[in-house]
């Protein structure tokens, strides 16, 4: 072969895509002789690049001699044999490496052209490992789909000869979907939506999944088979969609208990506001007339009825007055959820300061002092928020040593602290006191309505301030706690919102 057409076929070799080698029998005597070996006569740079040696050095090495690990292997042989048959073959041939995850795969032809054997191959390797990863992929989805306790099902569009859909036709489920339409997976795959429920179309299923089809805008919604509901979720895929349902009967009938629990509470809301109204009214109005009438019969009867009689009707005026204090605390006790204002901004300091005000007689008879700290400006509703220091303030003016018992007086200190949380900040208030204090094992018991810790005797109260105070902080998404010792003061921590 001139050199010159060499080159060409050369430089046609170096172009093509695939790995080509050709191979000259070696002969021990003449064209016919029996074949001893092959010689490298061509090949082109991309099956060079397989050997890492050069393509000079590769031209005229002899396989028998040079490649001897290639002369024992099956590719030798076949080599041999289209040589002495003339018939072209097609393999798969795998190089083996001492790391089978390495091991190599070639998509091999060999043709005989005269006394070459010309070797055409392509490295599949990627391809194979990515058949692989798409085997395991599939597997790993049939099992998640066969293990998940939901319906999946995957719906392919069935049109007609011009193009309008007709039906969907069930391409692919799992055994859960299966199982609820009383098939097997053999059976469902195949089976149109119309053969399954043949009403179907008279209902608004069929044109949700239309509409999924159409305009590729995912859906969601419940629908009730028999007793039990579902919830389905359809995603477009292809011409078609894919459906997964899951079974929420407990979830449907709790939700409907819920809601038959809220108009429940509803109506004992306003059964409560009916109640709030009958004793600001109803009830007062007596109570008023006995202390009324008391003050009527000590004024001007009061000498007749002698000193029995007088402390009669003083306990008489202390009762009435301890009811009318007792149903003015529960009706503020039961206001603060049902008739909490919009939130505003409250600036504590000015709070603060009209709760002092108010107070004014009674610090001034007690001699107390009180240190504050500059309070912030939280969202909140102002009445409530009064109310909240008003009593923890009225009861560290209360809870204090008897007469006699300790020459000090009340020392109520007011201090604030902030800190971030989650990108919100939050205020603790406390508000501490040198007064009798109390035991920590009683911290719960105090915050609940009508639990008091002293007699009415030694301490005045209905009971019902500090479970106010703890209203008003959950009705503002805070809370409310607090320490002690007993003779070692008290201190109440708000922890609110800003």
């Amino acid at each position: 072969m001139p050199t010159s057409r060499l080159a060409i076929v050369q430089s046609v070799l170096d172009a093509s895509l695939n790995s080509m080698i050709a191979y000259e029998a070696m002969r021990e005597t003449g064209v016919q002789g029996p074949i001893t070996g092959l010689r490298l006569v061509l090949i082109n740079q991309i099956a060079a690049a397989d050997t890492n040696r050069p393509v000079a050095q590769l031209m005229g090495q002899s396989m028998k001699t040079d490649l001897t690990s290639l002369a024992a292997s099956p590719l030798y042989n076949r080599l041999i044999q289209v040589l002495t048959t003339g018939l072209p073959e097609r393999f798969t041939f795998t190089l083996d490496t001492p790391d089978t995850a390495d091991a190599r795969e070639f998509d091999i032809l060999i043709n005989r052209i005269g006394d070459l054997a010309v070797v055409s191959y392509n490295d599949t390797t990627p391809i194979k490992q990515a058949e692989l990863a798409q085997r395991r992929q599939t597997a790993l989805i049939n099992s998640l789909l066969a293990a998940a306790p939901v319906m999946f099902t995957h719906f392919g569009a069935v049109r007609n000869a011009a193009g309008q859909l007709i039906d969907f036709e069930v391409l692919q489920a799992n055994q859960i979907a299966a199982n609820a339409l009383d098939f097997s997976v053999d059976e469902l795959v195949g089976k149109r939506l119309t053969n399954i429920n043949p009403t179907i179309k008279n209902g608004p299923v069929y044109g949700e999944y239309t509409t999924v089809l159409e305009t590729g805008e995912p859906t969601q919604f419940e629908r009730q088979e028999g007793d039990k509901w579902f919830l389905v979720s359809v995603v477009k895929f292809g011409d078609g969609f894919i459906m997964s349902s899951v079974d929420v009967t407990e979830s449907h009938l709790h939700r409907q208990q819920l809601e038959a629990m809220n108009q429940e509470l509803l109506r004992s809301n306003d059964n409560l506001q009916q109640f709030a109204y009958v004793a600001s009214h109803d009830l007062q109005e007596p109570l008023r007339k006995i202390q009324v009438f008391g003050n009527l019969l000590s004024a001007d009867y009061g000498s007749q009825l002698g000193q029995l009689g007088q402390d009669t009707i003083s306990r008489m005026q202390s009762a009435a007055n301890r009811m009318s204090m007792l149903i003015t605390d529960l009706l503020t006790y039961s206001r603060i959820s049902s008739n909490r204002q919009p939130f505003q901004p409250v600036d504590l300091d000015q709070v603060l300061a009209e709760v002092l005000n108010d107070l004014e007689v009674r610090i001034g008879e007690t001699k107390a002092v009180i240190n504050q700290t500059t309070l912030p400006t939280i969202p909140g509703d102002p009445t409530q928020l009064r109310q909240l220091f008003q009593n923890l303030i009225s009861n560290a003016l209360k809870f204090q040593p008897g007469s006699g018992e300790r020459n000090t007086y009340p020392h109520i200190k007011i201090d604030c602290q902030q800190e971030l949380i989650e990108g919100r900040m939050w205020y603790d208030i406390s508000v501490s006191d040198n007064g009798i204090g109390f035991d920590d094992r009683y911290t719960d018991r105090i915050f609940q309505v009508f639990q008091r810790l002293h007699s009415k005797e030694a301490y005045a109260g209905t009971g019902v301030g500090l479970a106010i105070c703890k209203r008003v902080a959950d009705s503002h998404g805070g809370t409310i706690t607090t320490h002690s010792q007993p003779g070692q003061g008290a201190t109440f921590l708000v922890h609110l919102p800003g």
